[in-house]
């Protein structure tokens, strides 16, 4: 078998077993409810094309609520909207800072014409959490 990039923080990179590999998830893309938050280390962030267009997409290490490291899951969170982005260049999150994303649900433009996507967006630097404005 030859050697393969870290896939997951608690598979060592180098060689490993195909069947340690496959007891692990891949990244889930989070589709969220009103309501619904994600708290977690932020891995990365990159730009990603999808459908012709192109978006921030953060990886975010979410902990386990068991404390056993089989139970961290990687959520992939797309800022295509201009609410996320606006809140990426206010705080330009950096892998290793935690980050916290709540989806308040859906709320109408200005011109009451159309309707946008409404997220909070957090990060904790020195202990504080930094909200978006």
């Amino acid at each position: 078998m030859t050697a393969m990039p870290q896939l997951h923080p608690s598979i060592p990179a180098g060689r490993f077993e195909l069947t340690e590999l496959l007891s692990y998830e891949p990244p889930t893309r989070w589709r969220p409810e009103p309501g619904d938050k994600v708290i977690g280390r932020l891995v990365k962030n990159e730009e990603r094309r999808s459908f012709g267009r192109s978006a921030p997409t953060l990886f975010i290490l979410v902990p386990p609520a068991t404390g056993d490291p089989h139970d961290e899951r990687y959520v992939t969170v797309r800022a295509s909207g201009v609410v996320m982005r606006s809140a990426l260049d206010q705080l330009k999150p950096g892998a290793g800072e935690q980050v916290a994303i709540k989806y308040e649900g859906r709320r109408p433009t200005a011109d009451g014409q159309r309707e946008y996507a409404y997220y909070r967006f957090a990060v904790r630097r020195k202990d504080v959490w930094v909200i978006t404005q």
